[in-house]
């Protein structure tokens, strides 16, 4: 498992927006994410009328001279009473494998209650990521009558369960690691049958592939000196990762306290 150390040079955030103030990004970030045209004038204009709740929430990303630049949305309103539908979203190519989809969906929760409901749909061939999210949070469920054959349905039965499982989500840096390593201790079946020196063999290993990858960072040109670079960074965040998993593993392992080391 790969854990991607975030470096300091982007900042990164997302926030619910009022709902007219928002069309035109929407707009924009639709025709670079999908290239095609989905009903979104009627969907804004349903929204302006409607009596239920509905929230666009977008994604940001700070950088150098690029300030609050937008890189994704996801659009969300109350279908019935209690029952919010994820009617779209997406985040730009390039910003894709970043968290920004998972913080797009960790707004979007501080923002319904405990007992919502949550809908949405998504094709698995189109859209693989969003398809491994939901696998991984929501219950699939029944086809309707006219579905295309690719296209996945699921239900989240309570914003509130899915609050609690998803809370590393609206951590930020090393404390978001961290509560990564904790679920995975407390809740994974394959996480349970590791024991301590299996981490340590593992954590050898990545610290030797660390150890190539800086020398090769080192005799890099300048030309090849960002891949480089960041390899050398993907490599660390491995061995950060199976730091923190040695020092659960061994706590649990050994009754210790693992805030005490």
């Amino acid at each position: 498992m790969r854990a991607q150390l975030m470096v300091p040079e982007a900042s990164m955030e997302a926030r619910v927006v009022p709902t007219m103030d928002a069309q035109d990004i929407v707009w924009s970030l639709n025709r670079q994410i999908f290239g095609s045209e989905p009903d979104l004038f009627t969907w804004f204009c349903r929204m302006r009328c409607a009596g239920h709740r509905a929230f666009v929430v977008l994604a940001f990303e700070s950088e150098g001279d690029r300030v609050n630049t937008a890189v994704g949305f996801l659009l969300a309103h109350e279908r019935a009473e209690g029952v919010i539908n994820v009617w779209l979203a997406g985040v730009l190519e390039r910003c894709r494998r970043c968290g920004h989809l998972q913080r797009l969906a960790g707004e979007l929760l501080t923002h319904l209650q405990d007992d919502d409901r949550i809908t949405m749909t998504t094709r698995p061939d189109q859209f693989p990521h969003m398809h491994a999210l939901m696998e991984r949070y929501a219950l699939r469920q029944p086809k309707n009558d006219g579905d295309p054959e690719e296209k996945v349905r699921y239900m989240v039965k309570s914003a509130g369960e899915l609050k609690a499982r998803v809370k590393h989500c609206q951590c930020r840096g090393d404390q978001r690691l961290s509560a990564v390593v904790a679920e995975l201790v407390r809740n994974c079946p394959w996480t349970a049958t590791v024991d301590a020196s299996t981490m340590i063999s593992w954590m050898r290993s990545e610290l030797d592939e660390f150890k190539a990858a800086l020398e090769q960072f080192r005799d890099e040109g300048t030309e090849d000196a960002k891949v480089a670079r960041e390899a050398l960074i993907s490599e660390l965040g491995d061995v950060l990762f199976d730091a923190l998993m040695l020092n659960a593993v061994a706590a649990r392992e050994l009754a210790l306290d693992p805030d005490a080391a």
